[in-house]
């Protein structure tokens, strides 16, 4: 019995064990070279019934940040004089090249 569970490819595989694992909901971690992130917010898909998700390469986005306003200690003369420590910063994510950003649509 073991040497024929063994000998199926198909149960060995690591990609049907992965395979497998995303059917039962275990959608975290790395499947066929690919890193899977949880995501439930998904959108209706292109047909009825379906759903849309994305895979994105690691270049197909840019990430920036811009320091709007200095980080400083200041006094604040309205509160009794306390310090204030504060600064402006702004993070923003977009898609830079939309060749590597591929749309997959599944049936939930």
């Amino acid at each position: 019995m073991l040497e024929l569970i063994l000998g199926d490819t198909t149960l060995t595989s690591a990609d049907f064990m992965a395979g497998k694992m995303l059917q039962e909901g275990g959608v975290g971690g790395k499947w066929m070279g690919v890193n899977w992130i949880p995501y439930e917010k998904l959108k209706a898909g292109a047909t009825a019934g379906t759903k849309r998700t994305v895979m994105y390469s690691g270049t197909a986005v840019h990430f920036g940040d811009a320091d709007i306003t200095a980080f400083d200690i200041s006094t604040r003369p309205d509160k009794k004089n306390i310090k204030q420590v504060g600064g402006v910063h702004s993070f923003g994510a977009a898609r830079a090249n939309e060749v590597k950003v591929v749309a997959i649509d599944f049936t939930a």
